[in-house]
């Protein structure tokens, strides 16, 4: 089984250019970096090396796993592309929880310190609606050291967020913050998010966690910062 490509790519991943991408290079090993040339491929695998490496290795782990069935009736990779649509579809849920979780509009340095770590699960019926093919069985926020700790490929995924992290801002970018997503038999997913600004205005909400439950396991409508208030 190869590994599922980006849906939606949108930037050279070669960070001192990050252009718009009007053709698309893709990485050969881990299909989920895309940039605008090989030139810029090239220029950029020192630094993405670790994480393709690891993306690719848990491909191969899942290989032999293309006759397991979880518990909504599909296989592995089926149940794979159904976890790509389902980040897809909550990504602004996701981000707004993120903003509240680590409390950014407080002090937006915690992007940098803490992550979202988010564990869910195949819903056990098969669902039409692509909201509810998972739903989240916990969520909470951790350090970036602690994290770190927890194996190798957390080690080299936040690694990886860390250094683009601080290689946007150093380019007078707007800050990042991530989701570490749990999922078996997958393993983690790293979620970013970028352009983190201007969020002042907005009031942390305490009840994050109750909003995001309802959210992705009764799906009501997206949200946005200001519903929280």
């Amino acid at each position: 089984m190869a590994p599922k490509k980006h849906p939606h790519p949108t930037q050279c991943n070669e960070l001192t250019c990050m252009q718009v991408l009007t053709k698309k290079y893709e990485c050969k090993g881990c299909h989920h970096a895309f940039y605008c040339s090989r030139k810029c491929e090239k220029k950029d695998w020192a630094r993405h090396k670790p994480l393709c490496s690891a993306i690719e290795e848990r491909y191969y782990q899942l290989e032999g796993a293309t006759s397991l069935v979880v518990p909504n009736g599909l296989t592995v990779p089926q149940c794979h592309e159904q976890l790509t649509q389902w980040i897809h579809t909550h990504r602004s849920d996701l981000c707004v929880a993120i903003i509240h979780a680590l409390e950014l509009p407080r002090d937006l340095s915690r992007s940098g310190t803490h992550i979202l770590r988010m564990r869910i699960a195949p819903s056990p019926i098969n669902r039409a609606n692509m909201h509810s093919h998972f739903h989240l069985i916990h969520a909470e926020v951790t350090g970036i050291s602690a994290a770190s700790g927890l194996g190798e490929i957390w080690a080299a995924t936040l690694h990886h967020f860390l250094a683009l992290r601080s290689d946007i801002l150093a380019a007078g970018g707007a800050a990042s913050a991530a989701i570490c997503l749990e999922c078996e038999p997958f393993g983690l997913q790293l979620i970013p998010f970028g352009s983190l600004e201007s969020l002042d205005s907005v009031r942390v909400y305490c009840q994050w966690l109750h909003v995001l439950k309802v959210k992705l396991n009764g799906h009501v409508g997206y949200l946005s910062p200001t519903d929280l208030d």
